[in-house]
C-alpha cells in the first residue's frame, strides 16, 4: 500500500514537472494554448464520465441527483467560461497588431488565491 502511494506520488510530481516544462519546449501561441486547453478538458471530460460517474451511480440509490450535479456543474463552468473570460493579446500581435500596453496584474495572486482555494 505504501509503495503504491510512493509510486503514485512519484508519478504526479514527474508529470506536474513535465507539464510546467511546456512553455520551455514549445512557444505557446494562442492556437496551440487552444489546443492544449481543449486537450485538457477533453482528458477531464472523459474521466469524469467514463470512470467517475459509473462509481457515483454505482454507490447512490437514487441516480438523478448524480445527473442534476453533472448538469449543474457543466452548466458552473459554462457560465464560469462565459462571463469570466480572459481576454487575449497574443493572436493580434502574431499577426502585426500592437502589443498590449496595460497591466495584467493588478488581481493576479488576489485571483489565484481565490481560484486555487475553491478548487482545492
Amino acid at each position: 500500500m505504501l509503495s503504491t502511494l510512493v509510486i503514485y506520488c512519484a508519478a504526479i510530481v514527474a508529470v506536474s514537472i513535465l507539464g510546467g516544462l511546456v512553455p520551455l519546449l514549445m512557444r505557446l501561441t494562442h492556437n496551440r494554448m487552444q489546443l492544449l486547453l481543449s486537450l485538457v478538458a477533453g482528458v477531464l471530460v472523459g474521466v469524469a464520465m467514463l470512470h467517475m460517474l459509473p462509481h457515483a451511480l454505482a454507490d447512490v440509490e437514487d441516480s438523478g441527483g448524480v445527473f442534476i450535479a453533472v448538469l449543474l456543474g457543466f452548466l458552473t463552468m459554462f457560465l464560469l467560461e462565459r462571463f469570466f473570460c480572459f481576454h487575449h493579446h497574443e493572436h493580434a500581435v502574431e499577426e502585426g497588431g500592437e502589443p498590449c500596453t496595460h497591466s495584467h496584474h493588478e488581481l493576479g495572486w488576489a485571483g489565484a488565491f481565490f481560484g486555487l482555494t475553491v478548487h482545492t
